[in-house]
Order: structure tokens, then C-alpha cells, then sequence
């Protein structure tokens, strides 16, 4: 009662000084009707008094708040930020932690927990979202003689990544910025921002340089210096929001991007805590489905499947459906994480063929569709195998994807001296390899016997010693078609060729200087760039190349693990080659990039592969 009370008397007083013209505290940017903040969204604010989290709109209207009892019984929450699904809070006990939270109506569900790094020693005071990773500072601890430090965090396996040491005492409210500019292109850089209440400073984290630097001092209260102590922050992608707490001076700041405070809200809270900003409203929880895994089932099959997407709960009445003619086994549904949910299907054997969409409902009632994401289909291509080039050692394997068991494979030394083998193609028949180095042929390939051979041998474009021969592919007319890669941007280039004789008919451009592989796909071909880490699509019709999605990040890896290579289409989904060391991995992929399976390849880490193909036998 006395929470709802002060909410009330905190914004009746806020109406009357808009009424009044009182300029002290809060002036909305334009009418009333437009808050205080022009970005819009949610502000997310911790009450240590009541023990809860409190949810306003941009005009302050207390929309939510949740007990914060149901995460933990110590009421002694320090962090907290969200990532458009999940809170996450840093709690200090005698065992500090950190909890993935899930809001599910007025109650809140932990999804998740770990031990606060590191290894639960000092208290992790801020946490920040920076769109794929978790970032916690930890204020360090005299009994272990440690300082305080930043880490990195994967989300999904808790895991430190990177660790970073603090030069600075006490450091406590933390936020990562993305966007950075306003409407003049003026902000702050990109990266980790955090405060520190012994030096009442906001820092900017400069990770490359491992150094903290003075961005600029925590606004000062009307009754001076002494009552400053910055508590939250937050970045709405223009300007910070800023939480002071002292006993006369709660305060919430909303400061542009060089810490000028625009507007300062007295908060009616005892003890308030830190605070988060986003566009998401975390009442909503209408889940999004994106994949299933695997997504290609033939009639009487029965499938352990796995959904991905985001927004899931758990509950009872979470559920998965794909329309008539499957089943989805009673009980098997389980809710593994908000991005992830595992079942059990049944494909009648009278289900019609052709796609499926995929419907996952939260216990909310609230349903997420997936368009056309399973396929019902006579011919299974996962009972069939992947083959892939080795340049590292001139070998070609052919695996079973069933079991990612080697089926056979063959050394090139049989027909060629050089090991520099690029590209595969298969033509319905036969398989197709182009060779570089003192080579530069395609041969089609004998792959009968246990030992190698070939039934004829063509030039490869545009002819010695111009480039490098790469990737080859056959489109749905049986044409054979061969991509060049050179460091002079002219024969950067992917030729349609005569496979009698080599003969040119035709040339276009690649999508850049370092396509490593391409294939045909439903009538349209797909190539790849290493570069840019790009799989792209090509329009005959207008002649130019567009993006389709980014190459897969490799298992374990980052940004800086993808490289790109051989592609492949199995009638259904795509295949790529990944191939940079311990890295070295298979993806098979839905149409628009969605990662299905992944295999790792024969010689991980030694391997070197060039040319990717698909065939049923």
C-alpha cells in the first residue's frame, strides 16, 4: 500500500508542476503527451524498499511491477539489465549469482543461473546488454585481493569470455551503447559505459586499450556535491538516463550525450536501485519462431525436433503444432530455454507433402508462427551424404550426414600432381573437381572404385595463368558453371562453360573479389564471400548481386572464426563450408540462413575445405 501510495503522490505532483509551468524538476520535450523521453519505450527501475521491479511507459505510468521475492529471498539486488526478453540481475549473497529472469505475466521466472564470476568472489555491481553478450563489472574484494574487473559473458553457456581490470575504486551502474548519435550525428562511441560513486565520474571502457576514461562528472544535486552517488544508467540510443540515490536526493537524470542534464525527476523511493531502458515491453511475451531442426521429415517418420526463436516460456500449455498429418507427442514438448523448445513429431502416413508452418504457444495463450518451415517430403536428403574437398591434403571425402560417419574417400594423387583442389559439382550422374595450381582443369570424376579415376578433363577459365579456378556448379539445365578469383578485379569472374570442351558462353561478375563457393537453388544461384562473410543471391534478369543473410558464426567462435567456403543444395536446404582451423565445420542451412545441423568435418583444424556437394547415394 505504501509503494502504490507514493506512486500516486509522485505523479499527481508531476501533473501539477506541468500544470503550474514549474520548470525545477520535469518539462516534457513538446505536450504532455510526449513523455520525457522522444525515444519512446520502457524504463525498468529496481525499488530496494518494496523489493520490486518497476516497469514505467515514457510518460512515467506505472505499467508492471514484479516481486522481486520470487528471484531471491536476500533483497540485495545490485545489477540489472534486459535484452528484450529476459532480465538479468546480479545478486549479493553469501553466494553471489546472476539470474536470467523471464517475466510471465505479474510473476517472474528464473530461467537460468550462474555463479558470479569470478568464481563468486566480490559482488558484481552493474550489468549491461550489448545485443549478443552480457557484460558485468564486479566492484573486486579485499578478502581475495582482487580488483574490480569487467567480463564478457556468453549468454547461453555463462561462460567468461574476456576479463578486463578496472582502474577505477568503486564502480557500479553499467551500460553498453550501440547506436550513438542524435539527430545532429553527435554522440558518444560505441562500447562500455559504467559509473563510479567514489569519484561520482561516468567512465567510457575503451576494451581494445584495456583503459577507463573520464566521459564526464555525475550531475550534481541541489543540495551539492556530497549527495551525489550514481547508482543506474542507461542509453536510449540518443541520451543516458542517469539513477542518483542519498537521503535528499533521488533523483532520475535524463543528460544528453556529453552528460548535460536536460530534466531531473525527484523519485519517491527510499532506496532505489539501477535502472534499464528499452524499446521491448516485457509484459508481451507473443513468441517468434525462426527454425526447426531438423526441418524435413518423410511420412511414418518420427522426429526429435528442436525449435528455435525467442520469446518462449515454460509452463503448462506450452505447445507445438504443424498442422494436419503430424503429430506432436503428447509430453514431449519441453521448454529447454526462451529460445529454444524440444519436442517430438509423428508424419502420419498419409500426410500430403509439401511445407509446414510451425506454431509454438506460450502458456499465455499467445501464439508464434514460423511460415513454411517443414517440409513434408518423400525423399529424405538428410538419409543422403555430403561430400567435401580437402586442399590440404588432395583428398575427397563423402560423409554420411545420418551419422557424420566417412563413407569413402579418395586421394586426387591418382589423376593429378597437384593437391590444390577447389571446387565439387555433381551433375546428377557424376561428381565434377576443379583443380588450380599447375593444373587448372575440371575433371569429371570416376568415383566407382576405391581408387580414383577420371572420364574426361577441360580447361578451366579464363585460361593460364589468369587466377585461380574455385568453386563449380551445375544449374537446373545441366550447365556447368565455373567461378575465377584474382587479385586484378577483371577476372574476378563466374563463367557458364561448354563441359565437353571448356568453352566460355557466358560471364558474369562475383559478388566480390573472394568467392569461395556457390551452388543452385531452387533456379537461383547462391554464391559466398569471404571477406565479407556474406552469402549472396544473383538476379539474371537486372545482372546484380544481393545480400542473403551472414555466413554462420562457427561453433565456440566469433565474428573473426567465419570464413566461407564451398556451398551445396540438398533440394531442400543449403550447405556451407567454414574453414579456418579449429573452425573447420559443415552447416547445413534453411533458405534464409538458420543454421540446422552442424558437422565437423574430417581433419578439423588440419583440414583445408574447398568444394561442398549433396547427393543421395
Amino acid at each position: 500500500m505504501k509503494t502504490r501510495y507514493l506512486h500516486a503522490l509522485w505523479f499527481t505532483f508531476l501533473i501539477s508542476l506541468l500544470l503550474t509551468g514549474c520548470d525545477s524538476l520535469f518539462i516534457a520535450d513538446g505536450g504532455s503527451e510526449d513523455g520525457i523521453s522522444p525515444r519512446g519505450g520502457f524504463f525498468y527501475l529496481i525499488d530496494n524498499e518494496s523489493f520490486s521491479l518497476l516497469m514505467f511507459d515514457v510518460e512515467l505510468n506505472l505499467l508492471e511491477s514484479w516481486d522481486l521475492g520470487d528471484i531471491s529471498d536476500n533483497q540485495d539486488i545490485r545489477g540489472l539489465t534486459f535484452d528484450g526478453s529476459n532480465f538479468w540481475f546480479s545478486v549479493a549473497t553469501s553466494a553471489d549469482s546472476i539470474y536470467k529472469v523471464s517475466p510471465f505475466g505479474d510473476s517472474l521466472i528464473v530461467a537460468g543461473s550462474f555463479e558470479a564470476p569470478p568464481d563468486g568472489q566480490g559482488v558484481i555491481r552493474g550489468l549491461a546488454w550489448d545485443g549478443n553478450y552480457l557484460w558485468a563489472v564486479n566492484s573486486g574484494s579485499t578478502t581475495y585481493s582482487t580488483p574490480p574487473q569487467l567480463f564478457k559473458i556468453d549468454p547461453s553457456t555463462y561462460s567468461v569470455l574476456e576479463t578486463y581490470q578496472i582502474p577505477t575504486p568503486e564502480p557500479r551502474a553499467l551500460t553498453y551503447i550501440n547506436s550513438n548519435s542524435n539527430i545532429y550525428g553527435y554522440g558518444p562511441e560505441p562500447g562500455i559505459y559504467y559509473t563510479d560513486t567514489e569519484e561520482d565520474i561516468v567512465y567510457e571502457f575503451k576494451v581494445d586499450k584495456r583503459v577507463s576514461v573520464k566521459y564526464f562528472d555525475s550531475p550534481e544535486p541541489p543540495r551539492g556535491s556530497s549527495f551525489r552517488y550514481p547508482i543506474g544508467l542507461s542509453w536510449d540510443g540518443t541520451e543516458f538516463w542517469l539513477v542518483n540515490i542519498s537521503s535528499v536526493a533521488d533523483h532520475l537524470y535524463r543528460l544528453d550525450y556529453d552528460g548535460q542534464e536536460n530534466i531531473r525527476i525527484e523519485l519517491p523511493y527510499a532506496e532505489p536501485g539501477p535502472l534499464a531502458w528499452s524499446k521491448s515491453d516485457a509484459r508481451l511475451s507473443t513468441p517468434t519462431v525462426v527454425g526447426i531442426a531438423p526441418n524435413v521429415g518423410s511420412p511414418g517418420d518420427t522426429i526429435a525436433v528442436k525449435v528455435t526463436g525467442s520469446f518462449f516460456l515454460p509452463g503448462q500449455g506450452l505447445r507445438v503444432n504443424l498442422g494436419v498429418g503430424i503429430d506432436v507427442l503428447s509430453d514431449s514438448t519441453t521448454y529447454i530455454s526462451d529460445s529454444e523448445v524440444r519436442t517430438v513429431i509423428v508424419v502420419e502416413a498419409d500426410a500430403s507433402l509439401g511445407k509446414r508452418d510451425v506454431t509454438v504457444t506460450n502458456p499465455t495463450g499467445k501464439n508464434g508462427v514460423g511460415l513454411s518451415l517443414f517440409t513434408v517430403s518423400d525423399v529424405n536428403p538428410d538419409n543422403g551424404f555430403i561430400w567435401m574437398a580437402d586442399a590440404s591434403d588432395g583428398m575427397i571425402y563423402k560423409i554420411r550426414i545420418s551419422d557424420q560417419s566417412i563413407e569413402q574417400q579418395w586421394d586426387v594423387g591418382t589423376i593429378t600432381s597437384s593437391n590444390s583442389v577447389r571446387g565439387l559439382a555433381y551433375d546428377g550422374t557424376h561428381v565434377w573437381l576443379s583443380v588450380a595450381g599447375s593444373e587448372d582443369r575440371i575433371f569429371e570424376l570416376d568415383t566407382s572404385e576405391a581408387a580414383l579415376s577420371y572420364i574426361s578433363a577441360i580447361p578451366a577459365p579464363p585460361g593460364t595463368p589468369d587466377g585461380v579456378v574455385r568453386e563449380i556448379a551445375f544449374d537446373d539445365s545441366g550447365d556447368l558453371w565455373v567461378s575465377n578469383s584474382s587479385s586484378g578485379d577483371d577476372i574476378n569472374q563466374i563463367y557458364k562453360v561448354d563441359k565437353t570442351d571448356g568453352t566460355v558462353l557466358e560471364i558474369i561478375d562475383t559478388p566480390g573479389a573472394n568467392l569461395r563457393g556457390m551452388t543452385f537453388a531452387e533456379g537461383t544461384l547462391y554464391g559466398n564471400d569471404y571477406s565479407e562473410d556474406k552469402i549472396y543471391t544473383y538476379d539474371f534478369a537486372s545482372g546484380t548481386w544481393s545480400v542473403a543473410f551472414d555466413a554462420p558464426i562457427p561453433p565456440g567462435g566469433d565474428d573473426g572464426n567465419r570464413y566461407p567456403v564451398g556451398m551445396a543444395w540438398d533440394g531442400i536446404n543449403l550447405w556451407l563450408g567454414n574453414s579456418t582451423y579449429e573452425f573447420d565445420y559443415l552447416f547445413q542451412m534453411t533458405m534464409t540462413g538458420v543454421v540446422i545441423r552442424t558437422i565437423t568435418p574430417p581433419n578439423q583444424g588440419d583440414a583445408q575445405i574447398t568444394g561442398v556437394i549433396h547427393t543421395a547415394d
